[in-house]
Order: C-alpha cells, then sequence, then structure tokens
C-alpha cells in the first residue's frame, strides 16, 4: 500500500472508532498518543480526559467529575493492535510512525 492509500485506512481505523466510542473521547486519546513523546499510561488518559469538559459532557460518570475508566479501557482495547509499549512503564504510543503521521494530518 502506498503511504497516502495507508495513511487514509488509518484515519478510517480513526473514524469507525469515533462512532463506537464518541468523536472527542477519540480525537482527545489519538492526540494525547500521539504528543506524548515516551507514550502515555491508561491511569494518565483517565486523568487528562477528566480536564476536558467537552469529553466530560458525554462521559461523565457521577457523582466526582471523572471521565469513566470503562471508556478509556474499551477504546484503549479497541486501540491495541496499532499500540506499543514505551519502556519499563505502563506507557504506550503508536507501533508505526505512520499513526503519528495520521494523527497529525
Amino acid at each position: 500500500a502506498s503511504g497516502q492509500q495507508t495513511a487514509t485506512e488509518i484515519r478510517s481505523v480513526f473514524q469507525r472508532l469515533a462512532q463506537l466510542h464518541g468523536e472527542k473521547v477519540v480525537r482527545k486519546v489519538v492526540a494525547c498518543i500521539t504528543l506524548c513523546k515516551d507514550g502515555v499510561s491508561e491511569m494518565e488518559l483517565m486523568h487528562l480526559l477528566s480536564l476536558d469538559d467537552d469529553v466530560l459532557a458525554e462521559h461523565y460518570e457521577p457523582p466526582v467529575p471523572v471521565v469513566s475508566c470503562i471508556v478509556v479501557t474499551r477504546l484503549l482495547a479497541d486501540l491495541q493492535p496499532y499500540l506499543a509499549q514505551r519502556g519499563t512503564s505502563n506507557a504506550m504510543g503508536w507501533y508505526h510512525r505512520q499513526f503519528w503521521e495520521a494523527a497529525e494530518a
């Protein structure tokens, strides 16, 4: 597959995940994974998502204003084939640089 075709396929994966999990949460998780040079853990993603009012509006877990861990867990399960562990921590990042490129486009 050409680089352009691969990028299009990756963006389709992101769009499919947005339909399943919600566009705002998928955009935020993809951005966090892309921007965190040394990777990001599931717990860090939960905290970061809980700071975003738009994500909270879609995935609020009363009484405490945090994103439900199941939201993050389910999305990461669907992203798992495209992620790789970074270092010795629980941090994860994209498996291939083409995911960074597609996410930045």
